[in-house]
Parts: C-alpha cells; sequence; structure tokens
C-alpha cells in the first residue's frame, strides 16, 4: 500500500522580476517528501534549492511571486491558503533553518527571547516559556542552557548559533522542517556535529527534513531522496544510494566528476561552461550548451522529468545510456 506524501509539490512556479526582467528562479519543479524521509534538493548556487525552499511557505521576497502549481502539504493547496493560515503553518507545521544564522537572529535580543517567542501564541507563564526553552537548548545539544539563554548572538560560535537557530525552528514541533545550508560555512568538526543532531532529531521526533545543499557529501550522508536541481527545474530524482551508484543524467555525473576526493588521486573534471540566464527564454534542455552528450534533440526540446527505472526520474533524452556510468560509489563519497 502506497503511504500517502506530507508534501507534494507539482509544477511549482516562482518568478521573480530582476531589472524589469522575470527571472524563472523556480519552473516547473514537482517532487513528493514522505513522513520521516530526509529529501535533498542539490545544485549548484543559483540553481533554485532556496527559491523552492522558501517558496513552500511563501517566504519570497517582495519581488518574488508564486505564479503557479500546487504545494499540499496534507492534502491542502497551501498556495491558495489565506495569509492567516500560513502564519499557523510557519513554525508550527513546516519549520525552517536559514542560511547564515548571524545574518538570521536578531544581535540586538538574546537568544533566550527569540526562542520563547515561539511559546507566546501558546499562551504559557514565563517560567513555563522559559522551562520549554531550556529543554529544547538542550535537546540541540547547547550546554549550560540556563546561562546561554541570556547571552546575544555575538556570544555564542557559529555552530552554537546554528544550533540556536536548529532549536527555533524545532520549537513547535514542526511536522516538516526546511534546512537551508545548514552546514555551510562550519568547519567540518561542526559540519559533523550538526548532521549527527539533524538525523538524531529526525529519529526523535519523527519529522521529515527537506535539505538544501550543494554539498553532494553531504547529501549522500543524510538524505533518502535526492532531487538534483538545474536552472530552476528539477534533473533527476531517486534514492541516494542509486543516484551516486547509476546517475542517469549528466549533469548529476558532472557534478560528481568535479567533487574533490582525499586520498583518491583522481583528477578533478569540472563542468565546462557557465548556467544559462534564467530571465531568457530556455530552448530544449538548460543543460544542452553544457553537456557532451547533447544532441539536436537535446537543443530544441525540453525534456520531461520521467521514470526510466522504478523510482528514478531523470529529465534527460538519453539517460538509458548512462547505465553503468557511475563516476563515484556511496563509499567514496563518505
Amino acid at each position: 500500500m502506497m503511504r500517502e506524501p506530507l508534501l507534494s509539490v507539482r509544477e511549482l512556479r516562482t518568478y521573480f522580476l530582476n531589472n524589469k526582467k522575470i527571472v524563472r528562479a523556480v519552473d516547473g519543479v514537482s517532487f513528493d517528501v514522505n513522513k520521516s524521509e530526509i529529501f535533498g534538493l542539490v545544485g549548484e548556487s543559483g540553481c533554485g534549492k532556496s527559491a523552492t525552499c522558501r517558496s513552500l511557505i511563501r517566504l519570497v521576497q517582495s519581488t518574488g511571486e508564486i505564479v503557479g502549481g500546487e504545494i499540499l502539504y496534507n492534502g491542502e493547496d497551501i498556495v491558495q491558503a489565506p495569509e492567516k493560515r500560513m502564519a499557523e503553518i510557519r513554525g508550527r507545521e513546516i519549520g525552517m533553518i536559514f542560511q547564515e544564522p548571524m545574518n538570521t537572529l536578531n544581535p540586538l535580543t538574546t537568544i533566550g527571547v527569540q526562542l520563547m517567542e515561539v511559546y507566546q501564541r501558546q499562551k504559557l507563564s514565563k517560567a513555563e516559556m522559559t522551562e520549554k526553552a531550556v529543554e529544547m537548548m538542550r535537546l540541540v545539544g547547547i550546554p549550560d542552557p540556563v546561562t546561554r539563554l541570556k547571552d546575544y548572538p555575538h556570544q555564542f560560535s557559529g555552530g552554537m548559533r546554528q544550533r540556536a537557530m536548529i532549536a527555533i525552528a524545532l520549537a513547535a514541533q514542526p511536522k516538516l522542517l526546511l534546512a537551508d545550508e545548514p552546514t555551510t560555512a562550519l568547519d567540518v568538526t561542526i559540519q559533523d556535529q550538526i548532521i549527527r543532531l539533524l538525523l538524531e532529531l529526525r529519529e526523535k521526533l519523527s519529522m521529515s527534513i527537506i535539505l538544501v545543499t550543494h554539498d553532494m557529501g553531504v547529501a549522500s550522508r543524510m538524505c533518502d531522496r535526492i532531487a538534483v536541481m538545474y536552472a530552476g527545474r528539477i534533473m533527476e530524482i531517486t534514492t541516494s544510494h542509486e543516484l551516486f551508484y547509476n546517475p542517469r543524467h549528466p549533469y548529476t555525473l558532472g557534478l560528481m566528476r568535479s567533487m574533490p576526493l582525499a586520498g583518491k588521486g583522481v583528477r578533478l573534471e569540472p563542468i565546462q561552461g557557465t548556467p544559462p540566464d534564467l530571465s531568457e527564454e530556455i530552448t530544449g534542455c538548460p543543460f544542452a550548451p553544457r553537456c557532451k552528450m547533447a544532441c539536436d534533440r537535446c537543443r530544441t526540446e525540453s525534456p520531461a522529468l520521467r521514470e526510466v527505472e522504478p523510482g528514478h526520474l531523470s529529465a534527460c533524452h538519453r539517460a538509458e545510456e548512462l547505465t553503468g556510468e557511475s563516476f563515484l560509489t556511496c563509499k567514496e563519497v563518505q
């Protein structure tokens, strides 16, 4: 019996206005996220990962607008939901860890006050809010939480600020957590701690996570399934294991070949060329100008995201020809 997904995104389109040009940041994206699943969105910077993530809770910039598609959360299309309903969903149902916590946390307010703001809607006493805040800080591994509630963001290290952001995002115990580059700008030791923390919290709270990252190694370690994005579109979706053993899109393969592997003695092969201008109309496959496998059909006909194997989707006309062309294995990535 098939499980009904917690989140189902269908043909989502989010456009931005930049210098009187329409930028198609999210251009027909579709995917599902199951309950208790970690679903990855990976790809180069500017491919639409963060714009997709923010669109899911309708937090696009003033120049942005969701112009089409559906975002079905527990069967409810939140694209059509009134703002009052969205205010209930944000935080309570869907939490978000934003990039760069130093820029997201209020530098003029203590961590405790920012964390307890989440509990104010529950009409708790100050003592009860403090108790819950201490409990949440302890859950994410912040030492001496009673004292550190009184600290300001600048008094926290980068790793502790990230933990504070996770505590705020989880305070209302959401069913779905959007983690936008949660390990960016952290050293490898802190990265490992944050990864372990998110994996532990997924188990403890039985929540789903959408992980946005450009780090294929982090994605391979954390995610159950992964969607590869390029130019505002989904190029490939499959399980983490299948993606690294049997990629079915040239862009995915290119990302893997450009990954440094410590001690492997493998020469890097960067993807030649640059991503397309998303304010210009794209004819055919958006990756065709950079793809060594591109044919005439690729340049004139946009490939649909289709199932090439059970549970493995690819938006490539020549996906079947990539069988056995995997450059990396999961063992090498880890």
